[in-house]
């Protein structure tokens, strides 16, 4: 009797310790599956037609990750075409967590814009998780631990690198192009227009202390080589447009505006320009071929009815902005331009030509002088009116002064000083 209780105790010490040690070297230190929980795509959207999603007008993300903290809450923005030309701005919030979680922050969050509350909309449910994040170019997430990269831009005949000769990629859904004008003062479009996934400026002009009327994000600046010069001179602008990380650009465009060849063993603002890409290795600095430097000339004869040459002028940054925004950009938004006969309607209008020279110059009078001298300066105002053309054809609205383009000139003469 006592051996057989030996027996079946050793047994039974035996099986117990048996299951022990393999829940525990089974259960207890293998690696746990992680539960994916489910994501939400929602999209905020306002059927208004003014400006929209101004920082203080809706509830931040960061309020909304403090108060439901267990939530991952990601922001993603883009942009439609409104109705009459206009825009209507996406702001895509992606939330991962428990169902119940996300829709009780639905509950307690009020999305608003300046005009009322702002529409929601799930886009898109898919199972990601937690800790998911969103490409800030795209709206591909990352599954299984692995990121879906977006297809690379692609390439932009015409435009090429300085450095290695390599073609620009670039592609813009929707682009800010803010002109230099003084009719964005005490306009507060900063706001909007550092919202855009593409912010396109022009030549040198500074964002420092005016950052509430035009905004301090800078995606792309088009230089025209006659500016390189004062941009070497100008450390402050060097630091702006390269250095500081809130202002500077990542890419900058750099057009000839009188000629189509360039010597590079010679010209000076060849030169400086590729030592510029040197110096800040982070930028881009991208020119362009002669053939797409002849294109450019091609189309102002073709909308001008005489070439540049002819018309004893320089073509303009604006003009080389405008055309590589064609080429790049979906959409685009103007910033400050006002239509060709705004001087006209209003003679003693004393905007200043530069918004960031108050008292400088004002764009009436020196638009009127540069556009009557027919041996020399540029043609704003004939340029303005071609660029009211290229709106019918492109999708290009005009904001701060607003106007429309009108189809009636698109088979018209333009009038110019020729």
């Amino acid at each position: 009797m006592g051996r057989w209780r030996y027996v079946v105790l050793t047994f039974w010490y035996s099986f117990l310790f048996s299951t022990v040690l393999i829940y525990f070297t089974h259960f207890h230190n293998s690696p746990q599956k992680t539960r994916q929980q489910p994501s939400f795509l929602y999209s905020l959207r306002s059927n208004s037609l003014g400006r929209l999603f101004a920082e203080q007008d809706y509830v931040s993300l960061e309020s909304l990750q403090k108060r439901f903290s267990g939530l991952s809450i990601s922001r993603v923005f883009r942009t439609i075409a409104g109705e009459e030309s206009s825009r209507a701005y996406i702001e895509d919030i992606v939330i991962s967590g428990k169902e119940e979680d996300v829709n009780k922050l639905l509950a307690n969050a009020t999305f608003m814009n300046g005009d009322g509350e702002v529409e929601v909309k799930v886009i898109e449910k898919v199972n990601v998780p937690v800790t998911a994040t969103v490409d800030a170019t795209t709206v591909d997430y990352v599954h299984d631990n692995h990121t879906v990269k977006p297809t690379p831009p692609p390439p932009v005949p015409g435009y090429e690198n300085i450095k290695d000769g390599e073609t620009l990629r670039l592609h813009c859904d929707f682009c800010a192009v803010v002109a230099s004008s003084g009719h964005l003062v005490n306009s507060s479009a900063g706001p909007e227009i550092d919202r855009y996934p593409c912010v396109i400026r022009m030549n040198s002009a500074t964002t420092v202390n005016f950052e509430i009327d035009v905004g301090q994000k800078t995606d792309i600046r088009v230089i025209g080589m006659v500016n390189m010069k004062d941009l070497k001179n100008h450390t402050e602008w060097q630091d702006e447009l390269f250095r500081n990380e809130s202002t500077k650009a990542s890419k900058i465009i750099v057009p000839w505006l009188y000629n189509s060849a360039i010597d590079k063993e010679t010209d000076e603002y060849y030169l400086i320009a590729k030592e510029f890409a040197e110096i800040y290795p982070a930028t881009e600095v991208v020119l362009l071929t002669p053939d797409k430097m002849k294109t450019a000339e091609d189309i102002f004869k073709a909308e001008v009815g005489i070439s540049r040459k002819e018309a004893k002028t320089w073509l303009t940054t604006g003009w080389m902005t405008m055309l590589f925004a064609i080429d790049v950009c979906d959409a685009i938004d103007v910033f400050g331009l006002a239509q060709d006969n705004h001087c006209l309607l209003h003679p003693n209008d004393t905007t200043p030509y530069h918004y960031y020279e108050p008292d400088g110059k004002t764009e009436c009078s020196y638009y009127k002088v540069s556009e009557e001298k027919l041996t020399q300066g540029h043609k704003f105002i004939t340029e303005k009116a071609v660029f009211e053309r290229w709106a019918n054809k492109h999708t290009i609205s005009f904001l701060y002064p607003h106007w429309h383009a009108s189809s009636n000139k698109m088979n018209k003469t333009l009038e110019t000083p020729f």
